[in-house]
């Protein structure tokens, strides 16, 4: 019993030395000036939010690009293929471009909320430097950009899989096309057509010349 007690006041004097020691182990940026430690923070956050807004510009500009080339394509195929649409594929053909409008409606919105929230972050930081307002506040734009990046993300994926969905269909119709069409070829009854014998013309009959019968009248008078 002795040993048991002893044993585990040994282990909790353990237990307390090591949390003493994790609770006094100092931080590398102790002693550090404060303001030159918020400074530097600033700095940092400054960068890591340019190109955060960056990348978003750069997809955003992305989509736009992608989506005006595809609509191009495929309109130039429509133009300018002989090749007949089928039923079963236009619908996705439509919801092509459908999906595609969208995508560059959406980006082109964001463009403008984007530049509106820019102008608003920039009042409000100014408002604040000035000391008008105790608050800085999120621009309310932002939420509309954040609205229209993810819409036109979805819409520009959804344009892309009914792209697909088209050109898979429209292989598979064509492909079905061809097999039906060979199928009623060889199974189509062949029909020989027999030349009619040549007929002989019979010779003209001639018409026999009439008989004239005289008539022998009675003896004349003297």
């Amino acid at each position: 019993m002795m040993r048991s007690r002893l044993a585990s006041i040994l282990r909790s004097l353990a237990a307390s030395l090591s949390r003493e020691t994790i609770t006094t182990e100092s931080h590398p940026l102790d002693g550090c000036d404060e303001n030159a430690l918020h400074a530097t923070m600033m700095e940092e956050r400054k960068d890591l939010i340019k190109a955060w807004r960056d990348s978003e510009d750069t997809f955003i500009k992305t989509i736009i690009q992608v989506t005006s080339l595809l609509i191009g394509l495929a309109a130039g195929f429509l133009t300018q293929s002989t090749s007949k649409i089928f039923p079963n594929s236009l619908l996705y053909l439509i919801y092509f471009f459908v999906f595609s409008a969208s995508s560059l409606l959406l980006s082109m919105v964001e463009f403008l909320f984007s530049a509106k929230a820019n102008r608003d972050q920039q009042k409000n930081l100014e408002a604040y430097y000035t000391k008008k307002t105790k608050v800085v506040k999120e621009p309310w734009a932002n939420l509309f950009v954040k609205i229209c990046q993810f819409g036109a993300f979805v819409t520009f994926f959804l344009a892309i899989a009914f792209l697909s969905f088209f050109a898979v269909t429209q292989t598979q119709e064509r492909l079905n096309e061809q097999t039906q069409q060979s199928t009623t070829t060889a199974t189509a009854p062949t029909t020989t057509t027999t030349a009619p014998a040549p007929t002989t013309a019979s010779p003209p009959t001639t018409a026999s010349p009439p008989t004239t019968t005289t008539a022998v009248g009675a003896g004349s008078k003297q």
